[in-house]
C-alpha cells in the first residue's frame, strides 16, 4: 500500500466516524444542551438586548 492509499483510507475512516458522531451526538446534545442554554443564555440575552431591563436595573 502506498502513501496515497493510506491517506485515502484514513479520510474514509474519518468520514465514517463523523457520520456516527453526527448520528449519535446530535440528538444527545440537542436534548442536553438546548434546555441548559435556554436556562442560562436566555436571561443573559434578555438583560443585554432589552434596553428596558437596563433602565429598570439602573433605577433600583
Amino acid at each position: 500500500m502506498n502513501s496515497e492509499d493510506y491517506f485515502n483510507n484514513i479520510r474514509k475512516g474519518l468520514k465514517v466516524w463523523d457520520f456516527i458522531l453526527d448520528l449519535v451526538l446530535d440528538p444527545v446534545l440537542d436534548l442536553v444542551l438546548d434546555p441548559v442554554l435556554d436556562l442560562v443564555l436566555d436571561p443573559v440575552l434578555d438583560l443585554v438586548l432589552d434596553p428596558v431591563s437596563w433602565v429598570s436595573l439602573w433605577k433600583t
